[in-house]
């Protein structure tokens, strides 16, 4: 559309137009991109992300899979149609990991640090797992607390070929 020689004849003429219109009434009916996010740093933003890590420390707790933690949260979305908190959670496989890694695991170690700190004695062990054609190493350390009682805790997991005593000695 040129509005060069006609200006507002063209421009009136393509406002009576069908696919103008249509276009119009779909703009008039679609959320704004605002809609899907919450802004930073809002109440309703923390809300969120607190559900969500509660969520995804549930599946870890209950060796639920990503896949399936993420379907789970697919059909709550379904079912619970009036919560703003579960219409604006996410849980694939990235942010999973991402959780896991930068918030729910240093803070398991602090916890294990904290329980640690009066100078409780403690042991730890390792034992190998098969999963297929790979072996894995949890290292493992168990202590008692007044609070608690004997805690076992998990330190660190890791894939190792070798079945020697050496690379297990380096690792603890």
């Amino acid at each position: 559309m040129t509005v060069a020689y006609d200006g507002v004849k063209t421009l009136t003429q393509h406002a009576t137009l069908k696919k103008h219109k249509d276009s119009a009434s779909a703009a008039a009916l679609s959320q704004r991109m605002n809609s899907f996010f919450t802004p930073k740093g809002s109440a309703q933003s923390g809300k969120v992300s607190i559900v969500e890590l509660v969520e995804l420390y549930h599946s870890i707790k209950h060796h639920i899979s990503y896949v399936a933690q993420d379907c789970s949260l697919k059909v709550l979305k379904q079912v619970i149609t009036d919560s703003e908190i579960v219409k604006q959670m996410t849980g694939g496989h990235t942010k999973c990991t991402a959780l896991i890694n930068q918030v729910l695991y240093p803070y398991s170690m602090d916890l294990v640090q904290e329980g640690l700190k009066n100078e409780v004695p403690f042991s730890n062990a390792i034992d190998a797992a098969y999963k297929g054609n790979r072996k894995f190493f949890p290292v493992e350390i168990q202590y008692f607390s007044p609070k608690d009682g004997i805690c076992h805790k998990i330190l660190d997991f890791y894939e190792d070929s070798f079945e020697d005593s050496r690379p297990i000695k380096e690792k603890l």
